[in-house]
């Protein structure tokens, strides 16, 4: 008996313990706003496949959580990052940050940041996401321009 008992505790503790992954993982997504979710509704439509990665900065150039899309289409791949915000408002704060050129932060503090990429940036908002995109590649640059609009900063 004692050792059905150790048993079906045993069971019950790693059921718990996988639910509570799970909910995590479903947390995480629930936790993305619906500007995420239309631009990955968006990706998925255009025939494209993606995954999604957390990025970790040393310094972080905006305020809101970065994510790094990476997007194939056959043979191609490109990636782009994705700063969400818990509100349009603080989005639209982290705008002003970025300079127009898009090589340059200038910050509430007073602290001015200029840097260099290995590619042209652009930058776009929509609603509660920033997105941030450092290349030429025309395929890309056709699905941004077409989903988000024109680009608040950087090449136009």
């Amino acid at each position: 008996m004692k050792k059905l008992l150790c048993l079906f505790l045993a069971s019950i503790t790693l059921l718990a313990g996988c639910a509570e992954n799970a909910g995590s993982a479903e947390s995480a997504k629930n936790s993305r706003s619906s500007d995420f979710e239309a631009l990955l509704t968006a990706v998925t439509e255009n025939g494209f496949e993606y995954e999604i990665s957390e990025i970790t900065w040393d310094e972080d150039v905006l305020t809101g959580k970065a994510e790094t899309i990476i997007v194939r289409s056959g043979e191609q791949e490109e990636r782009f990052t994705v700063y969400s915000y818990s509100s349009n408002n603080k989005a639209q704060t982290d705008t002003k940050i970025v300079n127009e050129s898009g090589y340059g932060f200038s910050y509430r503090d007073g602290r001015m940041v200029q840097t260099s990429w290995v590619s042209y940036p652009h930058f776009f908002i929509q609603g509660r996401i920033i997105v941030f995109y450092v290349g030429d590649e025309a395929w890309i640059l056709d699905f941004l321009y077409d989903t988000l609009g024109e680009p608040f900063a950087g090449t136009k």
